[in-house]
Formats: C-alpha cells, structure tokens, sequence
C-alpha cells in the first residue's frame, strides 16, 4: 500500500503561498528625476490601483459560491463549469457535509446568456433563496441559499482582485501560520465529515497522535527560532509522505494529528511506524549543529462503531500517545478495545452522532 502523496486540503492557495509581488509587497522603482519628497501625497486614480493590483484596469466578474455559515466558512467555489452539483456526496464539486443535505441536493446552471440558476433536485429538506423554498430560481448577485440545517451559501459575482483576497482570507482562517499545515479549526470541521462519512459507510478512520519528544528541551538549549524550524521541518515531512486524501493537521503546540481513511489497523501501524523512522532519520542543519529528533505516537481506529463517537477516537488515540510517552518515547502504540477510555481532549466536546 502506497501511502505517497501531498495534503492539499488546506484550500485555494495552501502550498503557494509566500513571495513577494511587485506593487504590493515592494515599492517600484523610480528614476532619480521622478523622486518626491517623502511628505509629499502621490496622486493616484482608480485605474491605476487597479492596475496595480494585477486586474489590469476594469476586471471581469465571475459568479461564485461563498459559504458563510456551517462547515468550511469563507470557502470560494468559481462557478466555471454549465452545471455545478452541490451535496454531501463525494461525486458533487460543493460537497457539504450536513446530516440535513442529500446526496445530490442541488444544483447550479450557468447558461449560456450569462444568468444563473439554482435547481433543487428533489432533495428531503428542500432548498431555500432568501428563507423561500425553491424548485428553480434564478440567482442574483447577494441572494444567500440555505441547504440543511445549518449551511448557509452566498451567490456572489467577484472579480479577480476580490477573489484572490477572499482566498487569502479563508487561508488565513484555515492554515497553520509558521508551518503552513492546516490548523485546528479546519481539523474540528473536516474532521467532523470524515467521520459521518466513514461512519455511515462502515469503512476504517484512523486517528494519528504525534507528538515531538522532549520538544521544550531544543527550544531552551537553543532557542525558540531552533524550535520553529523543527517544528516546520517535521511539517513537511509529514506533508511529503502522506496521500492526498489524508487530513494533517498542527493540533497545537508541538504535537500534529492525522486522519486517514480507508486504512485498517494493521497499515495504520505501518504509517504511523514509517512517519517516526523518517523524522528520526532526520538532521536538520543549524547555525549550532545538526539537530536530531523523536516523536511519539498513538493511534486509534475506527472499526464496527468503536470508538462509539468522533471525540472518543480523538481521546483513545491521546491515549495510545501517552502510553508510547510513558514507555519511553519515539515509539507507536496503538489503542485496542480493552483499554480504559479516558475523557475527551481538552476543548472537544463529547457527542455521539458524529
């Protein structure tokens, strides 16, 4: 089983981002003859901010799909296609993940005069524009479209420079800041839908607990720079050998977590063993020598509804992760049904529906 790929489940933008633009990260160049004094105002228009911002002058607008409440808010979907089909399953190019959404619950029509249609397709709970239940309705610039119980979408026309910004925004609300990795937020919200997922289709979810041993120790011996670089070193590592469908996630401080789908106990051990040999095998220059470390790891899987809920997966792989603390360090150890069930993680809050 080939576990080779990258995460890219970060949203638009998630290893791409950094660099530097000119016009907005650096001032241009000027010739000697064309310097004002520095208390000087320049006058511009809004034609040149615009150019200046890469739209070129006046920019074309595009329909697109905001979601701005339930899972994934301020997540952009560019209507580019005739027929966009929004839903919880997994062939439908919106896909939420709401307990009141059906499969295919809707969908998108962009003709070819430019207007745009929402259709409902028979869905259970129905669709709504502007709290009306819809069988198809064409879609104006602002109208907000509930689907289920609780996800809210926005219909917007956005041009490029709004777009980018957008994008920039839900990276910033979604991504790890030093080591690019998603973040807790999105990890509770994709989290949530892979467990319904698996759940209802009785497939394996593994949780991956990893924590970097004796992490306080690099950053009091060499200081909390040293300590950053582990931190995004180990990031990346994790990123290179996981597939893409897999979720990695900075948990908090030094310790990250993993979700994979569709892989049974046995290979989640094998993971989870060829993530702590690569990181020990690591040497990561530094001004002060090479730096060298561990992790520990604890890991739970899914199997016939046990663990009974989302939060107590999270809590018997916590609990494998301790146990490979306690019995030395740079170790994996796995939960298996006859351990004690510890309570859930701090800030997770029990349930038992997903």
């Amino acid at each position: 089983m080939s576990f080779e790929g990258q995460d890219d489940r970060g949203g638009p933008g998630m290893r791409g981002a950094g660099g530097r633009r000119r016009g907005f990260d650096e001032e241009p160049a000027a010739a000697d003859d064309e310097r004002v004094p520095e208390d000087a105002t320049v006058v511009t228009n809004l034609d040149e901010l615009a150019r200046r911002a890469g739209g070129g002058g006046s920019e074309t607008v595009h329909p697109h799909l905001i979601v701005i409440a339930g899972n994934n808010v301020g997540k952009y979907y560019r209507l580019d296609r005739p027929i966009t089909y929004m839903g919880r399953g997994e062939t439908c190019e919106v896909q939420i993940q709401d307990t009141g959404i059906s499969r295919k619950h809707a969908r998108v029509v962009v003709e070819v005069t430019g207007e745009v249609w929402l259709e409902d397709l028979e869905s259970t709970n129905g669709t709504f524009v502007e709290n009306h239940r819809i069988d198809r309705r064409m879609l104006r610039d602002g109208d907000k479209i509930q689907l289920g119980r609780t996800s809210i979408i926005k219909f917007t026309l956005t041009d490029a420079t709004e777009l980018r910004f957008a994008e920039q925004m839900y990276i910033s609300a979604t991504q790890d800041a030093l080591t690019r990795l998603n973040n807790r937020k999105y990890f509770d919200e994709q989290f949530l839908a892979e467990y319904a997922f698996a759940s209802r289709h009785r497939i394996a979810l593994s949780v991956l607990m990893i924590d970097i041993d004796h992490f306080k120790k690099v950053n009091d011996t060499y200081g909390h720079p040293a300590g950053d670089l582990v931190l995004k070193v180990v990031a990346r590592t994790l990123a290179k050998i996981l597939r893409t469908e897999d979720i990695v996630a900075r948990y908090g401080g030094e310790e990250f977590v993993v979700v994979t789908r569709g892989i049974d106990k046995a290979n989640t051990r094998v993971l989870a063993e060829r993530i702590r040999s690569t990181v020990e095998a690591l040497a990561i220059p530094h001004e002060s020598g090479e730096l060298k470390n561990t992790i520990s790891v604890g890991t739970a899987t899914l199997i016939d509804g046990s663990p009974p809920s989302r939060t107590a997966l999270v809590a018997a792989a916590d609990t494998a992760l301790y146990r490979a603390k306690r019995r030395g360090r740079n170790r994996v150890e796995q939960w298996s049904e006859t351990d004690p069930m510890e309570a859930p993680p701090s800030g997770v809050s029990e349930d038992t529906n997903a």
